[in-house]
């Protein structure tokens, strides 16, 4: 505790309202891509995929960092995966795709693993699996 405030010092496992605040709004940019119809999607033909992964690598590794444990962090990139393909099924000219959540969940674990390579890194601080 501290002896000024009160308040105990945060540790490195404790969420951080930064990351926290981070992951939300990168979730929302997911969402708001996710809303694109169809048609407007401004991507080359076959590259989806691509796109996914690139998406859920960064939720995966915000999500971890947010969340402070690796499971947490995956648990939280893949649920929102299979949310956004769920909202797909409203947006004109989308469909949910099952290979796509494989996708994401599959990125988001890559994410997972590259948070916990920085923050082995990182002297003093860890992520609980």
């Amino acid at each position: 505790m501290n002896s000024t405030t009160g308040a105990r010092p945060p540790t490195a496992n404790q969420p951080r309202l930064g990351w926290t605040l981070l992951t939300l709004a990168y979730a929302a940019a997911i969402f708001g891509l996710s809303s694109i119809p169809g048609r407007d999607i401004p991507l080359p033909t076959g590259t989806d995929k691509i796109a996914h992964f690139v998406e859920y690598v960064g939720l995966g590794f915000l999500a971890t960092r947010a969340t402070g444990t690796a499971l947490s962090g995956f648990l939280v990139a893949a649920v929102y995966g299979a949310l956004d393909e769920s909202h797909q099924a409203w947006v004109p000219g989308r469909s949910p795709d099952i290979a796509d959540w494989v996708v994401d969940a599959t990125a988001a674990l890559a994410g997972v693993a590259v948070s916990l390579h920085f923050r082995r890194r990182m002297p003093g601080r860890t992520v609980r699996p």
